[in-house]
């Protein structure tokens, strides 16, 4: 391993003991970035496990040097944090978007070459996609496989990430991904370009559809600020008209932002006399669950598939300085989340004193409780059969 790749790699793990200070964080200056990055392993397992990996063997650029720093991180964070990891400080999107079907494998939801979408993905650069997949497994934390699936949907498409896996073959700038209906040819110096031509999605926020007023939260964005105004309004008017009797919060793909965004919304709908309905899926991660959780606290069912995060977790980032050599971006969480059954509602934990006063049984994942499960099939993706809306406005017992 070349020197610069030895100085990130201890750089990396002084920040894991390094306290944040005042200016990042005024609040918990004497915690460390990571509110406890030895939880599950010591510094000494940590040394071990980096001996055991024979680095200086494999990592030999900046691509190899992130994908053997995830494995590492895997490893100390097991199924307690999925959002610490080290990231590439700038991406390349590729322009295609991808979507992993349970039992089928992996698709192309969508492509400028439309005589490819819907076309079940073989190989990316001569390399079958199962064994890409396979080498990414070792360097992903996820409590449930449903998380692995999303970050293949959501990362595979982004070059520096398939650049990092240890058997994919970087030799020009062309990039092909190989599917049973044809070969699509990437120039990555235009990718970026091609990605702005990509479809963007017109449907309206909110709408109304067999007496349902159906609202599409994708994000806790501060975008989502003026549209949640917007719906209140609405969801007063029509209400009181009598023109709905139910409220679907679709949250598929929330990968999370600011929690408190819906907090509006969660109280209007608490006194509402409406049925009330939450369609989740594995996209839904960090804040997206507060959402959901939120939901379930004041009576609506949650249906849909098993979203891409337990309960309780590790959450809330810093973004402490990149590191010297590579400029990675070491991303790390601050908070551990669970669920306060008596207060219901979420409680974050800030401090490492507290944390560590907790048995081992309080850190086992806890996952979200759905009311009816189902699964996209493959046939549901190839006609654009939305089974999670149809099964979300199909009538339920109210639970309010």
């Amino acid at each position: 391993m070349q020197k610069q790749y030895k100085e990130d790699l201890e750089e990396f793990i002084n920040l894991t003991k390094w306290s944040r200070g005042t200016l990042v964080d005024s609040k918990y200056p004497n915690e460390d970035w990571h509110l406890n990055f030895y939880q599950s392993h010591s510094l000494e397992e940590l040394k071990k496990f980096i001996d055991s990996l024979q680095l200086d063997e494999k990592i030999l650029d900046d691509y190899t040097f992130n994908y053997y720093m995830n494995v590492l991180i895997k490893y100390m964070s097991e199924h307690l944090d999925s959002h610490t990891h080290l990231a590439f400080y700038k991406v390349t999107p590729l322009p295609y978007k991808l979507k992993w079907i349970n039992g089928s494998g992996l698709f192309i939801d969508y492509s400028l070459d439309a005589k490819i979408r819907k076309a079940k993905v073989l190989k990316i650069n001569g390399i079958l996609v199962e064994k890409l997949i396979d080498e990414y497994e070792k360097c992903v934390s996820y409590a449930t496989y449903n998380h692995l699936y999303a970050m293949i949907e959501n990362n595979f498409n982004i070059l520096e990430v398939l650049y990092s896996l240890p058997s994919f073959k970087r030799d020009n700038l062309l990039l092909k991904v190989e599917t049973d209906k044809g070969i699509l040819s990437i120039d990555t110096k235009n990718s970026l370009k091609e990605c702005l031509l990509e479809r963007k999605d017109t449907k309206p926020n909110f709408y109304i559809q067999d007496k349902a007023l159906i609202f599409t939260y994708q994000s806790c964005h501060p975008y989502y600020i003026p549209v949640i105004d917007s719906l209140l309004k609405v969801l007063d008017r029509e209400t009181k008209n009598q023109n709905i009797t139910k409220f679907v919060l679709d949250l598929r793909g929330n990968g999370g932002g600011a929690s408190v965004i819906i907090k509006p919304l969660i109280e209007y709908l608490k006194n509402a006399n409406l049925e009330l309905v939450t369609i989740v899926d594995k996209g839904v991660f960090s804040s997206g669950r507060f959402a959901c959780v939120a939901m379930q606290m004041i009576g609506s069912k949650v249906v849909g598939e098993q979203i891409g995060t337990p309960i309780n977790c590790f959450g809330n980032v810093l973004r402490p300085p990149v590191l010297t050599n590579t400029t990675q971006q070491p991303i790390f969480a601050k908070t551990y989340w669970y669920l306060d059954d008596e207060k219901e509602k979420m409680v974050g934990i800030n401090e490492k004193k507290e944390l560590l006063n907790h048995d081992n049984d309080f850190f086992k994942p806890k996952f979200l409780k759905l009311d009816e499960e189902y699964t996209e099939t493959l046939n549901d993706f190839i006609n654009d059969y939305d089974i999670f809306l149809k099964n979300a406005l199909a009538n339920h017992t109210k639970i309010k």
